[in-house]
């Protein structure tokens, strides 16, 4: 990996999403932990979409600290509104600054399809101090929206289930490292 400036790590049922997905190229991943760290130290740049997204958050690539491979703080569990679903969503950029990716992007639609897409949080519901840490170090990239933009809090059951269908806590679609380079999400802009 070190003789690129760039890893994308995309979708597409890896090893068949037997077991938890993402969890054996995660395995694989942290075997090049050397490599990662000297990638991670040059700052070059690291993109997980939908497995990918898994993938990294399974192995501890994408947390709230400033390290290339950490503990687990994140997961992706299986939907909150039934199995597996191909659907277009639309997305708000919640980001103040931080990621490099996302700079003059507001509102955009684009298709997900997965089964393990609900961004969960460690220690939630009892313990929230993960998920302000997040937003406090500004990771939060998009949040799932709905078609007009405007926020999914508050409303009905029937919205969220068609436009967060996977029930992601606090209606989280993507999420960045502490610097703002190494970006992981859901939907597939690709």
């Amino acid at each position: 990996i070190l003789d690129y400036d760039l890893v994308f790590d995309s979708g597409g049922f890896g090893h068949g999403d037997h077991i938890r997905s993402g969890i054996r190229t995660a395995i694989k991943l942290k075997r090049l932990a050397r490599d990662w760290e000297k990638f991670y130290d040059e700052r070059k740049l690291f993109v997980g979409v939908c497995n990918g997204f898994q993938d990294m958050v399974q192995g501890g690539f994408l947390t709230t600290q400033e390290e290339a491979i950490s503990s687990q703080e994140f997961t992706l569990l299986s939907n909150e509104f039934g199995p597996y679903r191909v659907h277009d969503v639309y997305l708000r950029n919640v980001n103040r600054g931080n990621c490099i990716y996302t700079t003059g992007i507001e509102v955009v639609r684009i298709p997900m399809r997965h089964a393990e897409g609900r961004f969960w949080v460690k220690g939630l519901p009892e313990d929230r101090s993960l998920l302000e840490k997040l937003y406090e170090q500004d990771q939060v990239v998009f949040k799932y929206v709905a078609p007009d933009g405007s926020s999914l809090e508050g409303s009905s059951k029937e919205m969220r289930k068609k436009w967060c269908y996977n029930g992601s806590v606090d209606f989280i679609a993507t999420v960045c490292d502490p610097r703002g380079i190494w970006l992981g999400i859901m939907p597939h802009p690709e």
